[in-house]
């Protein structure tokens, strides 16, 4: 409910300078967001139907994303930054990049001041469809769903890691929090009722050596394609 009168004016007002000073903000390559939006807006969306044989299982994977320019593709959130969501950046990249198209995926998360994660051309279709399927046999064949790890906490425990082992207790700490995280403006995984029934009051960090073998398979090819310099928290 907006407040009435001169409060309500000024609430007005307030907002919408909030709102100017994030589209304001730069999105390289583009000026700011307004500019990249506007260019994705003007973008025809490029739909994809990638045909893929997980062991000897026929699976036709699709989807659509406008593409900025014909090679870029633009995710953003007005949201707190999540690692699942950047992980569906992850999979919308990959499919593009399965069909052959030679994309920079830009992932932009934030209310004020945001975390921009680009994503690297894969170095070929086939790769792409190879971490695809690898996905895809996890889910159906190796694991009943889910499996032993949440988005969020799976990407804080390998993008904290950062490709060595010698952050594994402090990655473990990262991923951690995110499960028990409980503020005013973040709701951990642990108060998500799925996750409870599927993993328990613990988490799926109780079984610490599927989680960080899950961890590694499912995130680690998306922490490996960040461009360089990158590091989404």
């Amino acid at each position: 409910t907006i407040p009435l009168g001169k409060w309500g004016e000024q609430w007005v007002k307030d907002l919408a300078a909030e709102v100017e000073s994030l589209l304001a903000q730069p999105v390289p390559p583009f000026a700011s967001l307004r500019e990249a939006i506007m260019a994705q807006k003007k973008s025809a969306p490029r739909e994809w139907v990638v045909p893929l044989d997980v062991d000897g299982v026929a699976i036709a994977l699709s989807g659509a994303a406008p593409c900025i320019d014909g090679d870029r593709i633009l995710d953003f959130r007005c949201s707190t930054f999540k690692g699942r969501r950047l992980f569906a950046t992850w999979l919308t990249h990959l499919l593009a990049a399965a069909a052959g198209e030679q994309v920079t995926s830009i992932n932009v998360q934030g209310t004020d001041k945001f975390k921009i994660t680009e994503l690297s051309p894969l170095e070929s279709p086939e790769q792409a469809k190879n971490i695809l399927a690898e996905y895809l046999r996890l889910f159906l064949f190796q694991h009943s769903p889910p499996l032993p790890i949440t988005p969020d906490a799976g990407w804080a425990y390998v993008n904290t890691l950062g490709g060595t082992e010698g952050q594994h207790k402090t990655a473990l700490e990262a991923a951690g929090k995110i499960w028990d995280s409980r503020t005013s403006y973040v709701r951990g995984d642990k108060q998500d009722a799925y996750y409870v029934a599927c993993f328990g009051p613990a988490g799926p960090l109780a079984k610490e050596a599927q989680f960080v073998e899950m961890a590694k398979r499912v995130m680690g090819p998306l922490w490996r394609h960040q461009m360089p310099g990158e590091a989404a928290v």
